[in-house]
């Protein structure tokens, strides 16, 4: 039997920042992920995830590349995760949402993220997935996927899988908890609407896409009572804020922050 509640998760990830080359970031996230049972397949269930993020922004200073303090999201993702015989599978999901400073929500507000992705066992410790990530942000609306999970053990997984690979180990001699270090990249960002002053116009509404490349190292937790957790340092390299205006405003020149070294922190039960 599946639970129906899965998963109850809370994320931060924090990115110092308050000179004028500098941008800082706080990224808070809340999410509850559901299994609705279908009949035709009990287990692999659709995965039902509401959630709420803000972010808190410091810089960068002055108009018109001023961000609000705040933006926020509100999301609900579906996900599915069919396993169509013994060699071949998916990776399916498709989430909606409203992404603004609350101030200008327009149209542009909603945004569509997705992935889908074919999974093939090639042999019991290797995968193979390729498809694609739907970002729908302005500068970046889609990346190819995949690559090759490899599991040479029950302690050692490799997920050689673009845009986020991940290499995990496990601590052994540890009986009622599991420990694992990894090293991860990570393709971060997204894209909100923010109501922006460019200089000779009116405030209004602009569409932002924050874009960095991330490179992690931190440690894990899975308890057998079904809690989790995990603390990772790593920097955040190429990062960009663009921005995209309406018809009729003022182009607002794209600003470039220096790197930054982030923390992140999560809890799950």
């Amino acid at each position: 039997m599946q639970r129906f509640l899965q998963e109850i998760r809370l994320d931060n990830v924090w990115m110092p920042g308050d000179s004028a080359s500098e941008l800082g970031l706080n990224d808070t996230e809340l999410s509850a992920t559901f299994a609705i049972p279908l009949g035709w397949d009990i287990e692999h269930p659709l995965l039902i995830t509401p959630g709420f993020a803000a972010q808190f922004w410091t810089g960068p200073e002055g108009p018109p590349q001023e961000l609000p303090p705040r933006t926020f999201e509100a999301y609900l993702q579906g996900a599915w995760l069919p396993q169509v015989t013994e060699i071949v599978g998916a990776e399916l999901a498709v989430r909606i949402g409203v992404y603004s400073d609350l101030s200008a929500v327009v149209e542009e507000s909603i945004r569509i993220h997705g992935r889908g992705l074919g999974v093939i066992a090639l042999s019991p410790g290797i995968r193979l997935k390729l498809g694609v990530w739907y970002l729908d942000r302005n500068d970046v609306k889609m990346l190819p996927a995949g690559g090759l999970v490899w599991t040479p053990s029950a302690d050692i997984q490799l997920d050689a899988v673009f845009p986020n690979p991940r290499l995990a180990i496990r601590f052994p001699g540890y009986r009622s908890t599991d420990w694992w270090i990894y090293l991860r990249g990570e393709y971060g960002g997204d894209s909100w609407t923010a109501e922006l002053d460019a200089p000779g116009h009116t405030p209004h509404p602009y569409e932002v896409d924050y874009n960095d490349l991330r490179l992690g190292l931190g440690v894990e937790f899975k308890t057998v009572r079904g809690f989790s957790g995990l603390v990772e340092v790593g920097g955040a390299f190429g990062r960009e804020l663009l921005y995209f205006e309406p018809i009729g405003q003022a182009p607002i020149p794209p600003f470039r922050p220096d790197p930054v070294v982030y923390i992140r922190g999560g809890l799950a039960y």
